[in-house]
């Protein structure tokens, strides 16, 4: 049922309900027209919960990432650690790396993965390759 169709249901019971002789005839008293509404309070209730959850989004704005790498990044350039080993008392963080954004991390990770595989190959290669015997200086010393 839709939403409208569910709210007149719950109108015409409510307005059942209200009627306190016709409620008096009935052999269980309204208790199925109650339950009938409290049914479709709870199908609306549903329904409102799924409408708000599907307004949720779990992703944050595009561009938050970037900004907070750039802030870690602007903390980093603002405090030399080189010139000082031990931790300060100032009670701002004291960075040693720097934050990369999402898409060079992907990038180095792809070129790193593309320098493993041609390592491998290489080496499966030279594997392949027949070793060469130790030969002399001349010709005619292998004839000997």
């Amino acid at each position: 049922m839709s939403r409208s169709e569910l709210i007149d249901l719950k109108e015409r019971n409510q307005k059942l309900l209200s009627n306190p002789s016709l409620i008096s005839t009935l052999p269980d008293k309204g208790a199925k027209l109650k339950a009938s509404i409290a049914q479709v309070d709870a199908i609306l209730e549903r329904q409102d919960i799924a409408k708000g959850m599907s307004n949720l989004s779990i992703n944050p704005a595009p561009d938050m990432r970037k900004r907070s790498v750039d802030q870690a990044n602007a903390l980093a350039d603002k405090h030399d650690v080189s010139s000082s080993l031990l931790a300060t008392k100032t009670g701002e963080p004291q960075c040693k790396t720097r934050m990369m954004r999402m898409d060079e991390s992907m990038k180095l990770q792809e070129a790193q993965q593309q320098q493993i595989k041609d390592d491998k190959v290489r080496r499966q290669l030279e594997a392949m390759k027949p070793k060469r015997p130790a030969t002399s200086e001349s010709l005619a010393d292998d004839l000997r």
